[in-house]
């Protein structure tokens, strides 16, 4: 059994060759050309997709910071009013203080002043009443 090689192997490799040209211009290549445009637009949606994600990151990472730096800025911000309210306070209380200080030295003046009347008065007032006194008890007008 031995193989033996005609015309016909012949007619069968140029048909075979003629249907290879054929459908590689028909089928392969156009199928190629859609695979490789599939390929490239999927790569580039990956890549773009990376590009959406590290952006996004860095967004993230500076809006962290913006908050940071505004709650830095705030809290600065909060602890100088609360200095300033310290300070003012300090101010109206010392104020405060002087003006009851003042007014505590004005009223002791003016309580020494009332005493001093009250007891001159009731100095002049005694004598009187004690002489009254005598002259009723005695019944005479004392001199």
């Amino acid at each position: 059994m031995g193989i033996s090689v005609d015309g016909t192997f012949a007619i069968q490799i140029v048909s075979f060759l003629i249907l290879w040209v054929v459908l590689r211009r028909i089928l392969f290549d156009p199928m190629l050309k859609v695979l490789d445009e599939r390929q490239s637009r999927t790569s580039g949606s990956l890549e773009m997709a990376s590009h959406i994600r590290s952006d996004v990151e860095s967004l993230r990472a500076e809006h962290a910071d913006r908050v940071a730096q505004a709650r830095d800025r705030s809290m600065r911000q909060l602890e100088e009013s609360r200095k300033l309210t310290t300070e003012e306070e300090r101010t109206v209380l010392g104020a405060a203080r002087a003006q009851a200080t003042a007014r505590l030295a004005t009223t002791r003046v003016e309580i020494s002043e009332q005493v001093a009347r009250a007891r001159a008065t009731l100095e002049r007032d005694t004598a009187t009443l004690a002489t009254q006194l005598v002259e009723k008890v005695v019944g005479r007008p004392v001199v």
